[in-house]
């Protein structure tokens, strides 16, 4: 990676919490975190991610949202996921009623990630003579930061 670009953020231990809790308190659980803007795209990781596109299309499908019903999707769902990683966020938590504790690091870190990229486009796309200049411009109006909710920096709904 360039040197003079940071890494981008990720909460790892966050986003497995928040797994973890749905798997454990099902769809209420899902509920409050959807409801608190935690959408598929708000995991970094891509394991996790799929196991909370899984739980969701789990209760899309109105099947109960536990940790078989849920990893089952995930093993069914044709790609390579880590199983053993995604029944170990159980592991991480003593309970789902705290999932609202980890719910702001991971929206703020996915907002973080997506200002980052839309910044890198920007840049890539003005360094880049044979490109308009008005992609460059396009990409850095893309850039929204919800208000705070709850006196973090950048918490609320997730961009992406």
């Amino acid at each position: 990676m360039n040197p003079n670009i940071p890494e981008f953020p990720t909460c790892p231990a966050d986003e497995a919490s928040i797994i973890g809790s749905i798997l454990i308190g099902g769809a209420a659980t899902l509920k409050e975190v959807s409801d608190a803007g935690i959408s598929e795209l708000s995991f970094d990781e891509p394991h996790l991610a799929l196991a909370f596109r899984s739980a969701i299309e789990t209760a899309g499908a109105g099947r109960p949202v536990t940790a078989t019903e849920v990893l089952t999707r995930v093993m069914k769902s044709g790609s390579p996921a880590n199983i053993g990683m995604i029944e170990r966020t159980q592991e991480t938590i003593g309970t789902p009623l705290n999932v609202g504790h980890h719910i702001p690091a991971v929206l703020e870190a996915s907002q973080r990630r997506s200002v980052m990229r839309s910044a890198i486009e920007a840049l890539t796309s003005a360094a880049n003579p044979q490109m308009p200049l008005e992609r460059a411009r396009a990409a850095l109006q893309s850039i929204q930061i919800k208000p705070p909710s709850d006196g973090s920096v950048l918490s609320g709904e997730s961009l992406v």
